[in-house]
């Protein structure tokens, strides 16, 4: 008889944690597949984006997956409320098997309040995928016989995708979310015009390519290169009136730099962030400074040569690719010749800085 875990979740959107717990419980359970199904209406959730949408992205998830598959039960069920119970009784009549629910230690210590759970779980093994320093409803867990799958914490949510503070799903699926201005798209493009996004767009994948071939984590490099420029499009006297606010010591500067500070500012009191190490590479991308994070010198460089720009820079893009501290370096004195000959701009001290330390 075949063993068939079911997986059920707003998997708004779904992530790499949702993955790799899956396959935890395949291994564990020696089970032939693991059903993903995405529920329309959750009970203790708010409601999540459009079915559509959701299952568009566990399909780009699931690509090439073996023994993961996509149930539609619920998302096609005509019932306003779907009960787990009831799903799972619809299921094993088209598939008959030895069937496992696997659900989060968020849901365990709910269990009490599920829908006929006392005969859910006389039709299902529970299954719960056990996290360090979790505080258990041992009584819950024998109540209902529920079997703990151990494994390592995956640090990501969905929700920290949806509020922009972690981005570990599958890149496809990035693309999927801005393509259908999903989630903190629109909120970006209240700061930014579509050039300035489109812009920001292709900055975002070029860091995320350059940090994954250079061994750094392209999801953070992905992230900054998204935000580097939030607050490019604010007026000139709000930039001004927050610089002499919160930046004071950058007020030297010429005016066009002053953007790449006050991102930081938007980033903390806007979008509520919390990581200094995204800090950290979006706060030069524009001047440079001496002895900059391997994600800076990613965005600096990112930003000066993403395909969008009006000229060749193939060679600058291969040579980052190839290895970013070399490639920052070129590009570094590639803009510096630009600037000189096209604008005859002002070398300030962060400038000077960052050319005097790198070249």
């Amino acid at each position: 008889m075949k063993k068939i875990i079911v997986y059920g979740g707003s998997f708004s959107p779904v992530h790499f944690g949702h993955l790799e717990i899956a396959k935890k419980a395949l291994n564990f359970l020696h089970a032939d597949k693991c059903l993903f199904v995405p529920t329309l209406n959750p009970r203790f959730k708010s409601a999540p984006i459009d079915a559509k949408f959701r299952v568009e992205m566990l399909e780009l998830m699931l690509e090439n997956e073996k023994r993961l598959e996509i149930n539609l039960e619920e998302i096609l069920a005509k019932e306003k409320v779907n009960y787990t119970y009831e799903t799972l009784l619809k299921i094993q009549k088209k598939e008959v098997g030895e069937y496992y629910l696997l659900i989060g230690l968020d849901q365990v210590n709910r269990l009490d309040e599920w829908y006929k759970i006392d005969e859910l779980s006389k039709i299902c093994q529970i299954v719960a995928y056990k996290r360090k320093n979790y505080p258990l409803n041992m009584d819950i867990i024998k109540k209902y016989n529920i079997k703990l799958l151990e494994g390592e914490l995956f640090d990501i949510s969905s929700t920290d995708i949806r509020n922009l503070k972690k981005l570990y799903t599958k890149k496809s699926i990035l693309d999927y979310i801005i393509n259908n201005n999903l989630y903190y798209v629109e909120k970006i493009k209240l700061y930014l015009d579509d050039k300035r996004f489109k812009h920001s767009e292709s900055v975002a994948n070029l860091s995320f390519n350059i940090a994954k071939n250079n061994n750094l984590d392209p999801y953070l490099a992905y992230q900054a290169g998204l935000l580097h420029d939030i607050a490019k499009n604010l007026n000139k006297a709000e930039a001004r009136m927050l610089m002499e606010k919160y930046y004071q010591e950058y007020l030297d500067l010429e005016e066009f730099t002053y953007h790449q500070f006050l991102a930081i500012h938007i980033l903390k009191n806007d979008f509520h962030l919390d990581n200094e190490m995204l800090f950290e590479a979006i706060k030069f991308h524009c001047t440079g400074n001496n002895n900059l994070s391997p994600y800076a010198k990613i965005i600096y460089a990112a930003d000066k040569i993403e395909p969008l720009r009006n000229y060749d820079s193939s060679d600058l893009i291969d040579l980052c690719l190839k290895d970013i501290n070399l490639g920052f370096k070129e590009v570094l004195k590639a803009n510096r010749k630009y600037l000189n000959e096209k604008y005859n701009v002002e070398e300030d001290r962060l400038m000077l800085n960052c050319y005097n330390y790198y070249l």
